[in-house]
């Protein structure tokens, strides 16, 4: 790393980020954030906490854990009655939820009531694994603001790391095959259904049900199925480190030096922040999308604590990172530039919750790599 990147600049950088949750607290509380215009501050809140609730809890858990103010904490746990109220829905996105709260808790706390509701979910999880097509779909009741987009002959890219946070943890927690075998095999066959040969990828598939055909592939946040939506991309990139950090399989680093080398490849920025599609003919007169870096940047140094060393982007990653973020103090704003749906022009040029997660965890991850400790 360069010698500008040191604890000291690490820890004001966290410092900063600290004080503008804190910040979004006041002016999202009860609700759970989703994405704010930056141009006018408004935040879009839930009150279900929709898909990414559990990024805001585990964002909140995160704070707590760097600042050790109660402030925190407190406020993670009024949340998380609103997440008992769908902890058995029939939808994947449980492992978010759940994973980066309930599951963040027991590790936190050691405790057996946390523990429990989290490996209730991860059954849900493992209840819904469609054995006939290898994946874990979508889920009838699954929740995404703006597309509307459901159902248990449906799956997604990121469906592998939305399901194998909770089932990766609930394995490390039990040392029960199943959580292992079916996150295996959920990431492996994502690898298969939605990889092409140069190791850019696809979004969706249908498939049946009942014999596991694929009855259609197609881009639902990108331009059209010939290209590859960017954030897919990143989270595809963030299911194989999670996979490798897991197994420590050579497959899944292999496979992620082509997708990382398909990403880079791709983009068409002077930093690493890409276009929410990587080839739409359009380009540059469409959205960035910070959030896709924000999670590459989590994929890469997971992989980096793992012993991998090609493609030295680790600079190259938090200069693109400290470029979109906003560094007025007095601001609440973290990072900007992102989009989340841009055919249907949802959250466009905005602030993610999500992608703040990712940020925050990926600078303190950094802090602990940069003094050789374990992360994950």
């Amino acid at each position: 790393m360069d010698k500008k990147y040191n604890l000291e600049s690490i820890d004001d950088i966290i410092e900063n980020i600290t004080r503008k949750i804190k910040k979004i607290v006041a002016e999202v509380s009860p609700n759970f954030p989703y994405a704010r215009d930056t141009k006018t501050g408004e935040w879009i809140t839930t009150e279900d906490c929709d898909w990414s609730g559990g990024h805001w809890i585990g964002l909140l858990l995160r704070a707590y854990e760097w600042s050790r103010d109660n402030f925190f904490l407190e406020e993670a746990q009024k949340k998380l009655p609103k997440l008992l109220l769908r902890i058995d829905d029939d939808d994947v996105f449980l492992g978010f939820i759940f994973g980066y709260s309930y599951a963040k808790l027991s590790d936190m706390f050691h405790s057996d009531n946390y523990t429990q509701i989290a490996l209730r979910a991860a059954d849900r999880l493992v209840k819904m694994y469609n054995k006939r097509i290898g994946l874990i779909p979508l889920g009838s009741q699954c929740q995404v603001m703006g597309t509307g987009i459901k159902g248990s002959d449906i799956a997604g890219l990121d469906n592998a790391i939305i399901a194998n946070v909770l089932l990766f943890w609930a394995y490390k927690k039990t040392s029960d095959r199943k959580y292992l075998d079916i996150a295996i095999e959920n990431l492996n066959r994502s690898i298969d259904l939605f990889m092409r040969n140069d190791g850019s990828t696809i979004h969706m598939i249908r498939f049946n049900p009942e014999n596991g055909s694929v009855i259609e592939k197609w881009n639902n946040l990108g331009y059209d199925s010939s290209t590859t939506w960017s954030r897919g991309q990143a989270w595809f990139l963030l299911a194989l480190a999670y996979g490798f950090n897991f197994t420590g399989l050579k497959r899944y680093r292999d496979i992620y030096s082509l997708a990382l080398s398909f990403y880079l490849k791709m983009n068409k920025r002077d930093d690493l922040t890409p276009y929410y599609d990587m080839a739409d003919p359009n380009i540059p007169n469409v959205p960035i999308d910070t959030s896709s870096l924000s999670i590459l940047a989590e994929s890469y140094l997971t992989m980096l604590s793992n012993g991998y060393d090609e493609y030295n982007i680790l600079n190259r990653i938090i200069d693109s990172l400290l470029l979109h973020m906003n560094q007025n103090k007095d601001s609440s704003i973290i990072l900007q530039d992102g989009c989340f749906d841009y055919p249907r022009k949802v959250a466009i040029n905005s602030e993610l919750i999500f992608a703040d997660y990712y940020l925050y965890d990926f600078f303190l991850n950094l802090r602990k790599f940069i003094k050789g400790e374990k992360i994950g």
